[in-house]
């Protein structure tokens, strides 16, 4: 797990800034809700990433398989 708690450091608040309003900006275009608005904008004062309360949590999964003979 990769924890990162407010205030985040210019290097995770630019990171996270740009991957939340590249989903956003998906998100959006297929009609998933207004709720993904704040994120399209990574530089607004309003942008959920720049709460005092955030909070990022980011999980990896690495999966190995074989493929039979």
């Amino acid at each position: 797990m990769i924890e990162h708690y407010a205030p985040f450091d210019a290097a995770v608040q630019r990171f996270y800034g740009l991957a939340c309003a590249r989903v956003a900006e998906q998100a959006l275009a297929l009609g998933c809700g207004e709720g993904w608005r704040g994120f399209a904008d990574p530089d607004a004062p309003a942008n959920p990433l720049r709460d005092p309360c955030g909070y990022i949590s980011e999980g990896n999964v690495v999966a190995v398989g074989t493929v039979p003979g």
